[in-house]
């Protein structure tokens, strides 16, 4: 499918433990837009998940999800101007995912005491931007890594993270 469009839709669920909100899997050119996407938690439940290029997940209110946002081997997608609250597991997960931009996103509360705002996984995750984004804690629900990296070995482009701002 090329060029889709998403936008303005309030998605939840709750009751299945591998439930998606959005899943955006053989779509390339679409745009997830204005959304309000949570409750997708029980141990594996993720709020939008994209499995192909060139797609936007753009000012979104995700939250409540053991994983916000989830891209699986893929490159050139934008995650941008979003807001992630009370996750679970990751916020937002690049797994073997290459050269995506995540910028201008706000993350809040990280539940469990040990998530991470985002996880950057296997081979193949060269080249992302990871800059301008806001993470804060309410001092009661912690979170370990701003953004953790594993499985970088041999990569010929490093990752940039930069000019994001946390406390």
């Amino acid at each position: 499918c090329l060029h889709n469009y998403l936008r303005n839709s309030f998605i939840t669920d709750g009751a299945s433990t591998t439930a998606i909100g959005i899943k955006a899997n053989f779509s390339e050119n679409t745009t997830i837009a204005e959304n309000n996407i949570g409750y997708f938690t029980g141990g594996n439940g993720v709020g939008i998940q994209i499995q192909n290029q060139y797609n936007r997940i753009i000012g979104n209110n995700i939250h409540d999800c053991d994983y916000g946002v989830v891209i699986y081997f893929i490159v050139r997608n934008i995650i941008a101007n979003n807001t992630f609250d009370h996750g679970y597991t990751n916020f937002i997960w690049l797994r073997g995912a290459g050269y995506n931009t995540v910028a201008g996103n706000i993350f809040l509360d990280c539940y469990s005491g040990g998530g991470n705002m985002i996880h950057i996984t296997d081979a193949g995750n060269a080249g992302n931007m990871i800059t301008n984004n806001v993470c804060t804690n309410d001092g009661v629900h912690t979170w370990t890594y701003f953004a953790k990296e594993e499985a970088t070995i041999g990569t010929t482009v490093p990752n940039t993270i930069a000019g994001n701002d946390f406390n």
